[in-house]
């Protein structure tokens, strides 16, 4: 996956800051975070694993099959927080 920007420099130069999106079900270890700081560290890129959060919760989006309701369960579901108001 790190290869994909290998013949990109140009879209890697515009990457400041890596951010997972929250997962909506809750693990020990978050296979997201992983990928994140693992392909960060390759790309030399900071990542921050605390910059999103999650609003409210939500179903796991890859049991849900109807694409009106994926749609429905997700808007506003993820926040920076550098835009919260109370972070």
């Amino acid at each position: 996956m790190a290869n994909l920007f290998d013949n990109k420099p140009n879209t890697l130069a515009r990457i400041d800051l890596m951010m997972p999106v929250p997962a909506s079900t809750a693990r020990a270890v978050q296979p997201v975070v992983e990928i994140a700081k693992k392909l960060g560290k390759k790309l030399k890129k900071q990542v921050d694993i605390d910059a999103m959060r999650k609003t409210r919760k939500t179903p796991r989006l890859k049991d849900v099959q109807d694409p009106e309701e994926r749609a429905r369960a997700s808007p506003g579901t993820v926040l920076s927080c550098g835009f919260c108001s109370n972070a």
